[in-house]
């Protein structure tokens, strides 16, 4: 099964698709709307950070794209 391919962006209600046309899920409580939201909109992020680890090994610029995509998910972005 496939997923829906990123990047993914966190609204106020919702993880939109990166042209904010198509919600990926709906979020019920402000909690989710926000910790959750940043989440699930860094799932592609984290997923492809991952997979270039594993695939290519170490690298600074491997790393890099890990650490962003990890702040992503805890809202640490600037």
């Amino acid at each position: 099964m496939s997923h829906t391919p990123g990047p993914w962006t966190a609204h106020a209600n919702a993880v939109r698709t990166a042209d904010g046309n198509r919600p990926i899920a709906l979020m019920a409580t402000a909690y989710e709307m926000s910790a959750n939201a940043r989440l699930m909109s860094s799932a592609p992020d984290l997923l492809e950070a991952l997979v270039e680890l594993v695939r290519d090994g170490y690298s600074e610029e491997n790393e890099e794209r890990a650490l962003a995509a990890i702040a992503k998910a805890k809202g640490e972005q600037t």
